[in-house]
């Protein structure tokens, strides 16, 4: 097939199967940037520790550089509530989860009926099996998004400090 979804081209041989679930996965990329833009502008703290330091002070971290925000991404991004709204739609007879376009009809290559098909769960349980297999990669994505803005500092001060060279 050769096929374009989402902007992205996308040329393989696959069943409905492998065609729903590489959808899914663009689905849930598209969710977990949507959940890290929701949290990325939150300026609370988080206490990390009921120990106090020598001045009587709790250890506390930035939220968008916490567990906690981990947590809330993965929890909001397999949040059933995301996917009640999608359906299995069919374009150029590839299969993809969407919410944009006419429920699909028919029986998938593997002999399963579109209809039976609960889509808000499959997608749910999908992506808690990939949060479950993935759960440390995506921990670091999340550190990762939360200390850009330290590495965009030493970038540009580099940067200038070459550009003064010149």
């Amino acid at each position: 097939i050769n096929a374009e979804y989402m902007g992205l081209s996308v040329s393989a041989t696959l069943s409905d199967r492998e065609a729903l679930k590489c959808s899914a996965c663009f689905i849930y990329a598209l969710k977990y940037e949507e959940q890290m833009n929701l949290t990325a502008t939150k300026t609370e703290t988080v206490q990390v520790s009921h120990r106090m330091d020598k001045e009587g002070n709790v250890a506390r971290k930035e939220y968008r550089k916490s567990e906690l925000r981990v947590l809330d991404v993965i929890e909001s991004m397999c949040s059933s509530s995301q996917y009640v709204d999608f359906v299995i739609g069919e374009k150029n007879n590839i299969r993809y989860y969407t919410k944009n376009e006419e429920k699909s009809s028919g029986i998938l290559d593997d002999g399963t009926s579109v209809s039976e098909i609960n889509v808000p769960k499959v997608l749910t349980e999908s992506c808690l099996e990939l949060v479950d297999e993935k759960e440390s990669e995506i921990e670091k994505l999340v550190r990762l998004e939360a200390n850009r803005d330290k590495f965009e500092k030493k970038k540009k001060k580099k940067k200038k400090k070459y550009s003064a060279l010149i």
